[in-house]
């Protein structure tokens, strides 16, 4: 009996633990398949997810979006013998425009729903169908964009017209075939992806987008709005301008207003600055996507009256007011995000997400972003430089946008600390900020709020629990595309004091954790560059006799510089550091020499600083 007992004890025991280990949620199957006869496009998605804990229940809560009505969604809750134990029903259903989930005007709406249940674990499906005649391509399938946490088996079937002409995009695919139906004339072809986990992020790795299993089917003609094909970048760029044209016809106040503000002015430069510095005080943007609204603009008359667009509408409008006076420029369609992910040139197809204005010079060109009413003039910022976009003419091709330089992105401080035994240390800092911290700051305006300013000590790096007494966020003029930071504070926690020595801890350290070496799995990819230089003085009120911890040195490396300059003068001691970071995408391979560059950086960087007195 006592045998029987503990052997009882040991299974309870060993059951607890594996389902204590189990994760909070499991997909068991996503199934996606899509049948397209030439002109509907139909999709029916089925998904089944295992829910082990209270943490997972928040799989049970789905938002689908659709263009159109859902057709066939079910859902219901079951045990692990697959009786049901709940159903969805009608009333449990609700419908919301997606204009309040992230636009002003949406054609588009959610269906949602929520089925909990808190026994566990049990087995969550549903399934619903879509229909659509407007298509660019017929699927971009990223299973594991959908859900965070493992996917035990994801299956990916289209049926197609034999002889259909399309190109797919496959990455991280396990299991690929086809089977045809010759009474039918179609084919059915099929992806597979087993995926048991999802990889964690790393730091500086390129776009998720660029190497998570994907498959997009790209048809070679297709129907949105206009009929298009993807033989090539100049034609699926010139069915983009055909989407879009006679759209930039102003009203009659407008053109006035144009004339107004341009024809005393004699430089071509100068008249551009003028209408988008007219653009930015008197327009806002707001995302408005009504009907073919996620690739066709709005009429320039629509924002003359409204005075508000989405990034198509504003730059459809702005090039409207420069065709008004005379200056030729183009429709310019660009993905943007810190994180891009590299266009596929082989694969002409919609890879953007949104839209910028090229006006070119004749030694020149100007770029104009024409959603920010705070953006200097032209500058392109860190979501759009240094990438691929597409000029949309009746001659479409792709271009590069300029990459910000290390001096694009130099952010330079000059801090004075006065250190007293006993006391606060007392800090004052004078900063020019570029690149992404002018961005970020700059749409403070002058006044930083008190709850931003934990995120300001972040964003330069700065040692926390500093109490400010004072900030200053000057910005020099409208299109400047520098600002100066200022500010003083004061902290207890800058020093240490052991007998007659003091210990200075790092003050606006540059330092970061990467994976081991033996742990990544992604290449490094550096966007923009990252580049800085402080020069902080110390003063003591005892005069130095020796200090450790600081002394001259330098790394060179392919992957940047980094290099540390000190000098000491009685009570003063002064540290000159520079450090860049080049821009750039490294492959794995280099990965260990990147670290170990990063690392002896983290090492300079995170050493505390010992002064003793004469």
């Amino acid at each position: 009996m006592l045998k029987f007992i503990a052997a009882l004890f040991v299974f309870f025991s060993s059951t607890f633990l594996c389902y204590a280990q189990l994760q909070h949620a499991v997909v068991k199957k996503y199934n996606t398949h899509i049948y397209f006869d030439g002109n509907k496009l139909i999709q029916h998605t089925d998904i089944e997810i295992q829910i082990n804990t209270t943490n997972g229940t928040n799989y049970a809560e789905v938002d689908i979006y659709s263009k159109n009505q859902l057709k066939d969604l079910n859902a219901n809750i079951e045990d692990l013998n697959g009786n049901i134990i709940k159903k969805l029903k009608k009333k449990d259903l609700k419908h919301t425009s997606a204009s309040s989930y992230s636009t002003f005007h949406s054609d588009g709406q959610y269906t949602s729903f929520s089925l909990i249940y808190n026994q566990y674990p049990h087995i969550f499906k549903y399934s619903y169908t879509t229909e659509l005649t407007n298509y660019i391509h017929l699927i971009n399938w990223l299973p594991c964009n959908k859900f965070n946490c493992p996917i035990e088996e994801a299956t990916l079937s289209a049926t197609l017209p034999n002889n259909y002409l399309y190109r797919t995009i496959e990455k991280g695919i396990d299991t690929t075939f086809s089977k045809i139906d010759p009474i039918n004339e179609l084919t059915t072809y099929i992806w597979k992806v087993n995926y048991p986990s999802k990889p964690e992020s790393e730091k500086y790795a390129p776009s998720g987008y660029t190497w998570t299993p994907r498959v997009e089917i790209i048809p070679t003609a297709f129907n949105y709005g206009i009929k298009g094909t993807t033989d090539s970048w100049s034609t699926f760029g010139n069915w983009l301008y055909k989407l879009n044209l006679n759209m930039n016809e102003l009203t009659q106040e407008e053109k006035a207003t144009v004339h107004q503000l341009t024809d005393t002015i004699t430089n071509k430069h100068d008249k551009i600055k003028v209408l988008y510095h007219y653009l930015q005080d008197n327009t806002r943007y707001i995302n408005v996507s009504l009907d073919l609204g996620g690739l066709q603009t709005y009429p320039a008359e629509y924002v003359c009256i409204n005075k508000y667009g989405d990034c198509k509408a504003l730059s459809n409008y702005m090039q409207a007011l420069l065709n008004e006076a005379g200056i030729p420029s183009y429709y310019t369609v660009i993905y943007a995000g810190l994180k891009p992910f590299k266009v596929l040139e082989e694969y002409p197809s919609q890879q953007f997400n949104h839209v910028i204005l090229v006006v070119p010079q004749d030694r020149d060109t100007i770029w104009l972003e024409c959603t920010s009413s705070i953006a200097p003039f032209n500058y392109l910022g860190t979501h759009t430089q240094g990438r691929k976009a597409l000029i949309v003419n009746s001659n479409s091709k792709l271009i590069d946008t300029p990459a910000l330089s290390a001096d694009d992105c130099h952010n330079i401080y000059s801090t004075l600390v006065k250190i007293k035994s006993g006391q606060n240390s007392l800090i004052s800092t004078k900063s020019i900020q570029r690149g992404y911290n002018f961005e970020y700051f700059r749409s403070f305006g002058k006044n930083i709020p008190k709850d931003k300013q934990s995120a300001l000590l972040n964003r330069i790096n700065f040692m926390s629990r500093l109490t400010f007494k004072e900030i200053n966020n000057e910005i020099i003029h409208r299109d400047s595309s520098y600002l100066l930071l200022n500010f003083k504070a004061e902290t207890p926690y800058l020093t240490e004091e052991i007998g007659d020595r003091t210990i200075i801890h790092p003050l606006n350290q540059f330092s970061f954790k990467l994976e081991k070496p033996q742990k990544r799995t992604q290449p490094v990819a550096i966007y923009k560059p990252i580049a800085q230089t402080d020069t902080i003085i110390y003063h003591f009120n005892k005069k130095i006799k020796d200090i450790k911890g600081c002394r001259n040195l330098q790394f060179d490396s392919s992957f940047g510089i980094y290099k540390k300059t000190v000098e000491q003068n009685d009570s003063t001691l002064k540290v000159i550091r520079t450090i860049i970071i080049n821009r750039g995408t490294y492959p794995v391979t280099d990965y260990n020499s990147f670290y170990d560059f990063i690392q002896d950086i983290n090492q300079t960087e995170n050493q505390k600083i010992l002064i003793s007195y004469k």
